[in-house]
């Protein structure tokens, strides 16, 4: 069966994140295995089937723990999602393969680049200050948030909001900021 009707940013085709989810899970295995063993297969010495164990589905949802999410839009209204060189953000804070966790996380997040006044990054322009924000969810609950700016100007910012955010974010482990000049 398909995957694709849990997800209506697919469905509408507005995010191109999962171009596979129509497929059924047993036929993307199939198709991903078959891949693999086509890259790894010299010409001499062939990879045998028979060496391989049976690919383990994840769940059809809400398994993927990691989130890079592109940081568009506005400072009043975040976009948190995937971002062109065009301009055009899919807001992916509700992504169905997301784990609750992380999903819990990112509207705290996005009220953060408000507060703070993190202006997001625009990639057509090159100017703003936040380009991404990560979200790792371990399987105890724990949370490593990953901030990538521009520049360092915002980290003393960042550090006095790191009690209220820890306040509203119970799980978060770590918190961190990456500085990447570089367009």
């Amino acid at each position: 069966t398909s995957s694709a009707a849990f997800c209506p940013l697919h469905d509408a085709s507005a995010c191109p994140s999962c171009p596979h989810m129509d497929l059924p899970l047993t036929d993307q295995l199939e198709r991903k295995q078959a891949r693999v063993a086509g890259l790894l297969a010299d010409g001499a010495n062939p990879v045998r089937a028979s060496v391989w164990e049976p690919p383990q589905p994840s769940a059809p949802e809400r398994f993927r723990n990691k989130a890079k999410m592109a940081v568009s839009g506005t400072v009043d209204a975040p976009v948190l999602g995937l971002a062109d060189a065009r301009g055009l953000s899919v807001d992916l804070r509700r992504c169905p393969l997301h784990v609750p966790a992380v999903e819990a996380a990112l509207p705290v997040l996005t009220r953060l680049i408000t507060e703070l006044r993190l202006t997001p990054y625009d990639i057509a322009a090159d100017r703003g200050e936040l380009k991404h924000v990560l979200v790792t969810a371990s399987p105890d609950g724990e949370l490593m948030v990953r901030l990538v700016c521009r520049t360092a100007d915002r980290v003393p910012d960042l550090r006095a909001a790191l009690p209220r955010l820890r306040e509203e974010l119970p799980g978060l482990a770590v918190m961190s900021v990456n500085v990447q000049p570089v367009h």
